[in-house]
């Protein structure tokens, strides 16, 4: 598939250019990410391959490493670090055949620096993945790239309430890296997230989880993660509440 760019500027005479890309974008629900000097584009096919395209000419390099699990993340570019993360892969019996992974690529060379993943196994010794894999879990990464900061999607678990069925994502967390791929800390949530990690300029780190809770955290110059504060939506009876109050 080919990748095309256009100029901003409405005008007949304004040609875009276009370059190959091995595979497609798959789900093409994440936009492309380019660096801060404007002069690469990244993205992930569904060959399991990050993508750089040098919009100054033709080349498209590739990352050194396919990951087999689903595309669906943001790319966060960083100091000339590239950080994003794949869901779990399973077979046809729902097995994990492929964990999710978080990881780092140095664009320079676009070898993978780093990896990250959160598994387990099963008692019968099958491999599990604790958190589900990173789905939606765009990263945030401080200034000096010592420390990055993402969520996990959690793991889909049917509940049945009475003749209602619905999925809910456990085993949430919150994870800090070291610039090794090292976890430094972790924090539990309410439930899975599918959310990327803001911050603001003092340093606060925001993210909901797929329960609709808003988590403000602060972390600390050695990477820990401490809860400052969260707030919920009202439940229905509140909404309710709220609602005749204002009338």
């Amino acid at each position: 598939r080919d990748l095309h760019s256009f100029p901003t500027r409405r005008s007949s005479d304004l040609v875009g250019e276009k370059w190959p890309v091995t595979g497609t974008p798959q789900y093409a629900t994440i936009p492309l990410t380019v660096s801060d000097d404007g002069k690469n584009v990244f993205g992930f096919a569904h060959t399991g391959r990050i993508f750089n395209i040098d919009v100054s000419g033709s080349e498209v390099k590739y990352a050194d490493k396919a990951y087999k699990g689903q595309n669906i993340n943001p790319l966060t570019y960083k100091n000339g670090y590239l950080y994003g993360g794949t869901w779990e892969s399973t077979d046809n019996d729902g097995n994990t055949t492929d964990p999710g992974t978080y990881f780092c690529i140095d664009v320079s060379t676009m070898k993978v620096i780093w990896e990250f993943q959160d598994t387990g196994k099963t008692e019968d010794g099958e491999l599990e993945s604790e958190n589900g894999g990173f789905y939606w879990d765009g990263a945030y990464v401080t200034d000096d790239g010592a420390y990055t900061v993402f969520c996990n999607s959690g793991i889909e678990k049917k509940v049945t309430k009475g003749n209602t069925a619905s999925t809910v994502l456990s085993n949430g967390y919150v994870y800090a890296v070291n610039h090794q791929g090292e976890e430094v800390s972790r924090y539990a949530l309410d439930s899975g997230t599918r959310c990327s990690v803001a911050a603001d300029h003092s340093g606060y780190l925001y993210f909901a989880s797929s329960l609709g809770t808003l988590y403000k955290m602060k972390m600390a110059e050695d990477g820990t993660l401490t809860e400052t504060s969260r707030a919920s939506p009202p439940t229905r009876s509140e909404e309710r509440r709220v609602g005749k109050e204002c009338r």
